[in-house]
């Protein structure tokens, strides 16, 4: 069973509305809405809405999706996504997460340290795994191993990124950090999210995505 969330502070609703629209029509009509509005900063605000994903997942077999609210996905991507899943299954005790936006920046090293065994994923660099959070799939079973460590190293270091700290969480429990390439996501909110000397920054730009015509 997935569950599939969106993380947002209702800043940029022209954003938002585009982004659950996506999802519609992309095939993924039943998305919750995470709302923070409390001003503590992205990795607070990102912690919470994976502790809420957790606290919603019914089946401790199933997987969550936690998307940003300034992305878009092609037509399709729902019932990709799912039979994905029927493929992931057999793996799912060896991904903390598996992130479905890949960046220019990843791509290069996504393309050459394939996953055996499943098709379009790679893995990601350790230590500094990970750069966005815009479309992300966590087992269920591990997102419950990767919070704890989230939580230590957010009161470790208050100034990481919560992507630098999710994959650092994903480093200390010994889970890996996987990406689909060709990304499946693209980062729509990039230049409105970001200062103008990031705009151009490859971690925030989508490789090869796949548009409406791909596919599948």
């Amino acid at each position: 069973m997935l569950t599939t969330s969106v993380l947002t502070n209702l800043a940029r609703p022209e954003l938002l509305l585009g982004t659950v629209r996506s999802l519609a029509r992309g095939g993924l009509p039943d998305v919750h809405l995470h709302v923070d509005l409390a001003g503590r900063g992205h990795t607070a605000a990102y912690i919470a809405a994976l502790e809420d994903a957790l606290d919603r997942a019914s089946d401790p077999a199933g997987w969550a999706l936690l998307c940003e609210d300034d992305i878009a996905v092609p037509v399709g991507f729902g019932p990709y996504v799912t039979a994905l899943l029927e493929k992931l299954d057999a793996y799912r005790d060896q991904p903390g997460f598996a992130t479905l936006f890949c960046s220019l920046g990843s791509r290069d090293w996504v393309a050459a340290h394939k996953v055996e065994g499943v098709p379009n994923f790679g893995r990601l660099i350790p230590n500094d795994c990970y750069a966005g959070t815009q479309c992300i799939l966590f087992p269920v079973a591990s997102l419950a191993q990767l919070l704890p460590a989230m939580r230590a190293l957010h009161r470790r270091e208050p100034d990481w990124g919560g992507d630098r700290i999710l994959g650092r969480a994903a480093e200390v429990t010994g889970l890996m950090a996987w990406c689909h390439l060709p990304s499946l996501a693209d980062h729509r909110g990039r230049l409105e999210s970001t200062l103008d000397s990031r705009a151009d920054n490859r971690a925030m730009i989508a490789a090869d995505y796949v548009g409406d015509a791909w596919e599948g």
